[in-house]
């Protein structure tokens, strides 16, 4: 037996029902823009990194924890087999070695992904979570880079969370990272996926690391005037 049709009245129920959503949608307010911090990058002098991040084949990677210590991180042996991040902190005249926090095989394990060789490491603290950001070569550098996250809750100590960023459209793969990311005034990140005079794009995060939008050029720095 056919099934009967819907009353009227249930028609005109969901109508009105899909048009006040759809009125709703619309008074959906755009997420604010974003708007740079004025905070200082912390910076070291070359020769008063730790000596092992030194020898890095790319830029170490600095940044300022909660109690005010330094924390830096470098890459050892980018395309050896025993490729590593290494993690140091200090005042940025004394380090003490927090040991290795990423590795090829970490990076196998956790995103099941193998790595021919690791990359430039970008470290941010925010608040208790600290974010390490690194390049992993699934298919050697020809290829380009998948971008690994990974978060510490106890300062370096332990890693979870490990995963790749979806950046583009090849799972991941082709991005690189530039050497300096910039804070946002809420609390977020601006990551480089790239070279600045390259016209490379910005990666927009929010301070969870939680990836908000991609853009095609930094923001304005924080001022009166930007806010309003």
């Amino acid at each position: 037996m056919p099934d009967a049709p819907m009353p009227r009245r249930s028609w005109l129920h969901l109508a009105t029902f899909g048009i006040a959503l759809a009125a709703a949608g619309w008074r959906i307010p755009d997420a604010p823009k974003p708007a740079l911090s004025a905070t200082a990058e912390p910076t070291v002098a070359v020769s008063e990194l730790p000596p092992a991040a030194r020898l890095s084949p790319e830029p170490p990677s600095l940044t300022r924890l909660p109690n005010g210590t330094l924390a830096v991180a470098w890459l050892e042996r980018g395309d050896a087999e025993n490729a590593a991040i290494w993690m140091a902190t200090g005042d940025g005249k004394k380090w003490r070695d927090i040991g290795k926090i990423a590795s090829r095989e970490s990076t196998a394990g956790a995103t099941f992904m193998h790595a021919q060789g690791l990359g430039r490491p970008i470290l941010w603290s925010e608040g208790g979570w600290l974010h390490l950001w690194y390049e992993a070569y699934p298919l050697g550098r020809w290829a380009g880079a998948s971008i690994i996250h990974s978060l510490s809750t106890d300062g370096g100590r332990s890693w979870n969370r490990t995963q790749r960023l979806p950046v583009n459209a090849f799972g991941g793969l082709g991005s690189r990272l530039g050497q300096a990311p910039r804070e946002l005034a809420d609390g977020g990140l601006m990551l480089p996926l790239g070279q600045a005079n390259e016209g490379a794009p910005w990666l927009r995060l929010a301070a969870t690391g939680r990836i908000v939008d991609k853009l095609e050029r930094l923001p304005n720095a924080s001022t009166p005037e930007a806010a309003q």
